[in-house]
């Protein structure tokens, strides 16, 4: 069964001349040509009449999974948060539907609740507007591989997987054994084809990317239980049971400090303190110069709790300004307590900006020389023998990649961390040189 994919967007965005959404979209095509997917953008907004209207509730009705196009114009639009927005909210919390914000342009979109409940896509602090042409290829062809949802339920929704008595009500008892015994039969016959069964937790956890001990203690906590006759069988997950999962560990909230010291004693429960004292340092400075002189921030960003991949990140703006070309990525703390720089960001790697010095290479030996003699030869500097001075370059450093994370715990050392702050002052001081 073909999933419905809603794009709410703003009109000004889809006419411009550089029009990023249907670049976007085109990445959707072979999922679309393939049935997957079938993709409503209305391309008849200039006509405001009654037919318009009338086809737009008729596509919002019948969506599986909405893509927001999130902008500074989106964000004005009355009409996608008073109708669009509205319906497909609620269509989220009574029916499942998936909603997929994309950060199209800068915009204070964390302001908007409605939105921030969603973990956005690529990041927070990567809209599509500030990438170069590979890189926007390369994020727009990620999401319709693998952040679109697969369609879960397209077979189990025709006769010839559906069984009749599933129509009896779940509760009762006769419908959970046919059930299991319909799903443990496909999986006799399809064990290397899930697309003709049921999913089990394990692989389910997999697709996902959950630990399968928390997708039990999820099913259980929701009243779920495995028939005593089918205790030796997988555990497979019915339609509802999967959408519950998807929908319980898709949420993002927004980072703070209580919440990374939550996540450090998940992570470090013997010495979480430590990584606690070492976040607080690094808060610290960024108050001082960045915060307190009104030349930076330091971004809490969003986090799931399917990956625990977030992260709080330091910004430099040049002379206070908050554009683009001004703002200046410095290094990042992950939730699991380790530490990146976020140089990748200010590079041509990324930006469609030439941001100072950042694409000189003599600037990025001169850093990774002095990051590796402090101890951080994982950020690409490998030094001579004799310590001394920079040998080589790796091909995958903190310029050319975009993680690098190490351990929170290296900069336990007052001096190391004196010496790690003290290169990022050298860096503010280059950046204002031009």
């Amino acid at each position: 069964m073909t999933q419905n994919v809603f794009v709410s967007y703003a009109r000004e965005d889809a006419i411009s001349e550089n029009n990023l959404i249907d670049e976007f979209l085109k990445h959707g095509k072979p999922r679309v040509r393939r049935g997957e997917i079938s993709i409503f953008k209305d391309t008849e907004r200039i006509d405001f009449g009654e037919q318009w209207r009338k086809r737009i509730d008729e596509e919002l009705e019948k969506t599986d999974i909405a893509i927001l196009m999130i902008s500074v114009n989106f964000l004005n639009s009355d009409f996608i948060f008073e109708h669009e927005l509205k319906v497909l909210l609620e269509k989220h919390k009574n029916d499942g539907v998936r909603i997929l914000p994309v950060l199209l342009g800068t915009c204070d979109w964390e302001y908007e609740k409605e939105i921030e409940q969603f973990q956005i896509f690529p990041d927070a602090n990567e809209p599509l507007a500030s990438m170069n042409e590979n890189l926007f290829a390369e994020r727009a062809l990620e999401f319709f591989q693998t952040v679109l949802p697969q369609n879960y339920n397209k077979d189990f929704q025709s006769g010839e997987l559906q069984s009749e008595n599933l129509e009896i009500d779940r509760e009762g008892k006769l419908a959970t054994l046919s059930f299991e015994e319909d799903a443990l039969e496909k999986w006799l016959l399809n064990k290397d084809d899930v697309s003709r069964r049921y999913y089990t937790v394990e692989e389910a956890s997999e697709l996902n990317k959950l630990n399968y001990k928390d997708v039990y203690s999820f099913l259980k906590s929701k009243g779920y239980s495995k028939p005593k006759a089918f205790t030796k069988t997988p555990w497979f997950l019915n339609v509802e049971q999967m959408l519950q999962l998807q929908f319980e560990f898709s949420k993002a909230i927004k980072l703070n400090e209580d919440e990374m010291v939550k996540l450090f004693k998940k992570y470090h429960p013997n010495n979480y303190s430590e990584y606690q004292s070492i976040f607080n340092t690094l808060l610290a400075w960024g108050n001082e110069n960045l915060i307190n002189k009104k030349l930076g921030t330091i971004y809490w960003g969003q986090n799931t709790s399917s990956s625990d991949l977030g992260s709080v990140g330091w910004i430099y703006w040049k002379e206070g300004r908050k554009t683009s070309k001004d703002k200046y990525f410095l290094f990042r703390v992950g939730v699991k307590g380790d530490i990146s720089p976020s140089f990748w960001w200010n590079t041509q790697n990324y930006s469609n900006v030439d941001k100072y010095p950042f694409n000189s290479f003599n600037f990025q030996s001169f850093l990774l020389e002095k990051f590796s003699k402090l101890g951080f030869s994982e950020f690409g500097g490998e030094l001579t023998h004799n310590n001394e001075n920079l040998a080589s370059v790796s091909k995958d450093n903190a310029f050319t990649k975009r993680d690098h994370f190490v351990d929170l715990a290296k900069l336990s050392d007052k001096k190391t961390m004196q010496n790690f702050l003290g290169i990022f002052d050298e860096i503010i001081e280059e950046i204002n040189l031009l």
